[in-house]
């Protein structure tokens, strides 16, 4: 009560003439604020964000501007061409309340529609969807806090609980939880990764490693079911993705595996020769394996999986899925490096560096890429050049 500066204090307390100056941040967040406080009475003046964790992010405007939730309760519209400028922007479209004394972390996802979403779990569990245009459509109550990152269907966003699926962002009547026969005693570890399949289904890995497709079906009930449950003699410790018709899995023994989708049949697998510790990513024809925080391996899956390029990581990995552009893909490493890989795979290189490490992209907004800096930075993404 009567705190200033709330959470963990990340740098010392420092005076300026009669100003006190701190920073500080949720103990459930990586967004960092100044506050500046009066130092004889310690009450606060003016706070403002210094690092902004971005949870969803998408176009707006026509594909002119993008929308960005923050992880501390603030909506942003930003420009293109502002982002092109440079520059800070000083001032959010919209807001949402976080409850207080936030006891969980604040995750986020982006709707097929356009819609954009943000969901927190304890005290108060809940999901706000917003418009792309960046108007708040709704808060929606959640039955209890989220256990692992939401994912996106044609409808709304299936989100993991404790020993259950919850389907939210549905106008009309709740669909009905899918809940899980057995889920380690209802513990939070029961689910390890969901993945969407197509626009109905999604693809749970449990605790274990039994793969579960659970539907949504509108009728004669909204709800999600359970399609199948295919127990796996294989350990997965990193989320699976999906392109089309295949599914990429790797292994906690350290394979890279091919599946069919819809039947979860494995049709080619190679060694990565280590661990991998991030989920492998996927663009055109080609997925990239990172193995053991030291190297990314590219396969081409058109040939089988056959082998690629290789990039050295010095312990970073790439920040999303590589975006084809004309006749290659770009893609971002977590230490800002920029790669161009050729179609087949064949050819890996750097074409240049955003100069900051990155939280995610690329992510393409019209024609442009984007790319989120890990203290909130939109940058454009070219080929040669940071901005």
């Amino acid at each position: 009560e009567g705190q200033t500066a709330e959470g963990v204090h990340v740098r010392p307390l420092q005076f300026v003439s009669d100003a006190a100056y701190m920073t500080h941040r949720n103990q459930f967040s990586p967004s960092q604020f100044l506050t500046r406080a009066n130092s004889s009475t310690m009450i606060g003046e003016w706070r403002t964000v210094i690092g902004a964790r971005l949870v969803a992010v998408g176009p707006s405007q026509n594909d002119q501007a993008v929308l960005a939730l923050s992880d501390f309760g603030q909506v942003f519209r930003v420009p293109l061409q502002r982002i092109a400028e440079g520059g800070f922007e000083q001032k959010s479209v919209n807001e949402y309340q976080l409850p207080e004394k936030l006891a969980s972390d604040v995750g986020g996802v982006a709707l097929p529609d356009g819609r954009l979403a943000v969901y927190c779990g304890a005290p108060a569990p809940a999901i706000w969807t917003f418009t792309n245009s960046g108007q708040l459509e709704r808060k929606w109550t959640l039955p209890d806090s989220p256990v692992g990152q939401a994912v996106a269907i044609e409808v709304g966003a299936v989100i993991p609980l404790p020993g259950r699926l919850h389907l939210a962002g549905v106008e009309g009547r709740e669909p009905e939880d899918y809940r899980a026969a057995q889920a380690d005693n209802g513990g939070n570890n029961a689910w390890k990764s969901l993945v969407a399949l197509n626009g109905r289904q999604v693809l749970a890995i449990t605790s274990d490693n039994r793969f579960l497709r659970v539907e949504y079906r509108p009728s004669p009930i909204p709800q999600l079911a359970e399609v199948s449950v295919t127990p796996m003699d294989f350990g997965v410790e990193v989320a699976p993705v999906v392109n089309g018709e295949r599914l990429f899995v790797v292994t906690a023994d350290g394979k890279l595996l091919m599946m069919e989708s819809a039947t979860f049949t494995v049709i080619g697998q190679v060694a990565l020769g280590g661990i991998s510790g991030t989920p492998p990513r996927v663009g055109g024809d080609l997925v990239m394996a990172e193995v053991a925080g030291h190297e990314l391996k590219v396969f081409n899956a058109a040939n089988g999986l056959s082998p690629g390029g290789t990039w050295l990581l010095n312990g970073a990995a790439l920040a999303g899925d590589p975006i084809p552009t004309g006749n290659a893909l770009l893609g971002l490493l977590t230490d800002g490096t920029i790669l161009r890989f050729s179609v087949d795979g064949s050819t890996v290189e750097s074409v240049g560096t955003l100069g900051q490490s990155v939280q995610s992209g690329p992510i393409r907004i019209g024609d442009q890429l984007l790319a989120v800096a890990t203290d909130g930075t939109l940058h454009l993404v070219q080929p040669s050049a940071s901005k």
